[in-house]
């Protein structure tokens, strides 16, 4: 086992001999200017940044005898004694890390919308969010990169857990479905609800487009919201002409369902999609390239994850093979 110096030494080096490290930087500010919480903000540059600087996955070795022209003169300087240099792609296998970076903004930001609601005295539920959530933010920065993920979910659990068995009632929007966990999906009925979800997920309903459809008949917009009212999907379905034979039974077309800036939902969410879309009969969902996007598939006239259409082809010795035709 080694030993913490021989660690440290490790990890300073590493870190000196990454020869573009404003890449990192520039990678790590994007994604702060993706949430308002400055706790949160903080975390990203110190504990994103130090996880990238360190991790040999998203690094690549500069072969000496092939090194780039514009390296720093350190970089240089570390090749010629002989020490291993490494250069940051923003644009390769780091793109794995945007769901899951993606879902911690979410956190980020939902606490950040419970804090700045603070506490009611008359409502004890309230309250205790608050109390909880300001525990969270004070020991955010002695969360690392390994157990960020699980203490966002820790917390949005928390929120699931004291909303079961609650009847939860919205203003501005029907509730068609709360799942146990307390994520729940809604219908707009009123276009300032929808513009407030459109800003959760910056997005074009924050402008009010589509009102005037969804007003007189012709679409539906539905939004699926985590337990603690924050939008993370939305879908927007249209009326179909009667006598239109190719979307047989059904009553509405998906025209769109998009998770945050209009990309597709986020893997975390593709459950409550599919499973929202599944009690809804009457909407035709077939071709549907947003849910394509999202990794949704279809086969013999259903939908679900791969593993929930595929065909089971092998499985022994730790491999499974699945075919979907």
């Amino acid at each position: 086992m080694r030993s913490f110096l021989e660690y440290l030494n490790e990890t300073v080096l590493m870190e000196a001999n990454v020869a573009n490290g404003q890449a990192i930087d520039a990678y790590v500010a994007a994604w702060m200017k993706k949430t308002p919480l400055a706790q949160g903000k903080a975390w990203l540059k110190k504990k994103l940044r130090t996880f990238l600087l360190n991790e040999p996955k998203y690094l690549s070795q500069i072969d000496p005898e092939n090194r780039p022209d514009e390296i720093p003169d350190y970089a240089v300087q570390a090749l010629d004694r002989g020490e291993a240099v490494y250069l940051f792609d923003p644009a390769g296998k780091v793109s794995e890390l945007n769901q899951p970076l993606q879902h911690i903004i979410d956190w980020f930001d939902a606490m950040n919308r419970t804090i700045e609601a603070g506490p009611d005295d008359m409502n004890d539920m309230a309250t205790e969010d608050f109390r909880l959530t300001q525990k969270e933010v004070e020991k955010l920065q002695k969360v690392n990169m390994d157990q960020i993920t699980a203490t966002a979910d820790a917390w949005f659990n928390h929120m699931g857990t004291r909303l079961r068995g609650v009847k939860k009632e919205v203003s501005g929007a029907e509730i068609i479905h709360t799942w146990p966990d307390g994520f729940y999906v809604v219908r707009y009925t009123e276009a300032q609800t929808m513009k407030m979800d459109g800003r959760d997920l910056q997005n074009c309903l924050q402008h009010g487009n589509y009102w005037d459809a969804v007003r007189t008949g012709r679409n539906q917009v539905f939004g699926i919201r985590k337990p603690n009212d924050e939008a993370v999907v939305g879908m927007r379905t249209s009326k179909i002409r009667k006598g239109t034979a190719e979307h047989g039974s059904a009553e509405w077309e998906l025209e769109e369902c998009k998770g945050k800036a209009n990309k597709p939902p986020i893997q975390q969410y593709i459950p409550y999609v599919i499973d929202f879309l599944k009690m809804m009969d009457n909407i035709d969902i077939e071709g549907s390239s947003d849910l394509e996007a999202a990794g949704v598939f279809f086969r013999d006239g259903t939908f679900g994850s791969f593993d929930d259409i595929s065909e089971l082809v092998f499985e022994g010795n730790g491999i499974v093979i699945r075919r979907s035709d």
